[in-house]
């Protein structure tokens, strides 16, 4: 199954190409210079892409220019940047066909769960376990997603864990950052990944996908709502949730 079946994979594909500079990298609008952040969501939604359609639009990618953005940000620079950023420069270049690889003192027991997770991804260092994993222990559905991908069976009663998650889904089929708040496209990436990391669905699949389609633009973006500008975030963050609806499941948590 495509799980990007209903929306515009042309449209989207110039959208993202569009933003990507002569010098190296990719921006979050034309005018502007080229980022880490903007770069890695360009390239893993033509990564994307390029798995369900037959136009492989990352052949379009300059990659020197990939070599020359990562230089910009190794060195004494990169001591500075988040584990987030660090690790889509890893990422970037593995795109570009380089390595580069980052050492870290032992993170403390304060990190949140997308530090240690990031640091995980990035460094050999042993992680701490930051804690009792339970449910006071986030708010918001970014947190839970992190927290779920360090270590789902701490969080103990999966299934209270999925009904929190569903109660997230609002009538217009997007998610809130938690029950009962408005409806963002990074947030449906954060319930719906969350919930297939549980083998678990949305109480309502079709709005669910409605909505995520509903938030591309005429210029081929997606935006974090049906009425806002596109970005190449919120566009990330579509195909991400698109993708999470399409996981087959063997059962659903009740």
């Amino acid at each position: 199954m495509n799980p990007f079946t209903g929306i515009e994979i042309t449209k989207l594909r110039d959208f993202i190409l569009n933003r990507q500079k002569d010098e190296g990298g990719f921006a979050a609008v034309p005018s502007l210079p080229a980022t880490i952040q903007d770069t890695f969501q360009a390239l893993e939604q033509l990564a994307l892409l390029d798995l369900y359609s037959t136009t492989q639009a990352s052949a379009a990618v300059n990659k020197t220019g990939l070599r020359k953005l990562i230089k910009r940000y190794q060195g004494d620079e990169s001591d500075s940047l988040p584990p987030r950023l660090l690790y889509y420069l890893t990422r970037i270049a593995a795109f570009a066909g380089e390595e580069i690889s980052f050492s870290f003192p032992q993170p403390s027991a304060d990190e949140s769960y997308e530090n240690l997770y990031f640091l995980r991804r990035i460094s050999s260092a042993p992680l701490p376990d930051n804690g009792q994993l339970n449910r006071q222990s986030w708010k918001f559905c970014r947190e839970l997603y992190f927290g779920l991908l360090l270590k789902a069976d701490a969080f103990g009663k999966l299934d209270i864990i999925a009904a929190w998650l569903r109660a997230c889904q609002n009538g217009d089929g997007g998610f809130g950052f938690f029950p009962a708040t408005t409806s963002y496209i990074e947030n449906s990436h954060y319930c719906l990944a969350s919930l297939a990391l549980l083998g678990a669905r949305p109480e309502n699949i079709k709005t669910a996908r409605e909505y995520i389609v509903s938030c591309q633009t005429a210029a081929g973006g997606f935006a974090r709502t049906g009425k806002a500008a596109p970005f190449l975030d919120s566009s990330w963050h579509a195909l991400l949730a698109l993708k999470a609806l399409a996981v087959k499941v063997s059962a659903d948590i009740q």
